[in-house]
């Protein structure tokens, strides 16, 4: 609590340092990925040079929402869990095992609405197809995901002086 009030520190270190572990997280994995690649003699593709560009829009997602759970579970200690509950059922509404492509009906609607999805897709036509990401739903995506760190770090900073009462 002390570092909080007294000294200058930027608060938004806390949820930031959490993203940054995850991408080393995601370092080690894309070394496997690379390995495994070379292995099965998977050629690279040209459009592997998208890839920057589709994880800077999920590390400005994910910073968004992470400002906004951060702050919100420290007003409110039952966040957390349902965030976990909800991050859960959120993959399964994601594209991450299965491609959406297949799905049609109000139920493909409602998953494609998921700014995750073109991410995921991005991801999976860069890199196994050699594709680049559909530019109209990744668009929007980026839209999304701007718009979230813009609305996160504006409720973050809002609510940033009560922070160490809530402590």
């Amino acid at each position: 609590m002390t570092l909080v009030t007294k000294v200058y520190f930027p608060r938004e270190i806390l949820p930031f340092s959490s993203i940054l572990v995850c991408l080393v997280d995601l370092g080690v994995s894309a070394t496997i990925l690379i390995g495994l690649m070379i292995y099965y003699q998977v050629p690279p593709k040209a459009t592997l040079a998208f890839v920057p560009i589709i994880l800077i829009v999920q590390i400005v997602f994910t910073a968004g929402i992470g400002l906004i759970i951060a702050m919100a579970n420290l007003f409110l200690r039952d966040v957390k869990y349902l965030f976990e509950v909800v991050l859960t059922v959120w993959m399964f509404a994601t594209s991450v095992v299965y491609p959406i492509d297949g799905l049609g009906g109000r139920l493909g609607v409602l998953l494609k609405l998921n700014p995750m999805t073109p991410i995921i897709d991005g991801y999976r036509a860069t890199i196994l197809r050699g594709e680049l990401p559909a530019p109209v739903p990744f668009a929007l995506a980026s839209l999304v995901a701007f718009t979230t760190l813009a609305v996160g770090w504006l409720m973050f900073h809002r609510a940033e002086f009560r922070f160490a009462e809530s402590a």
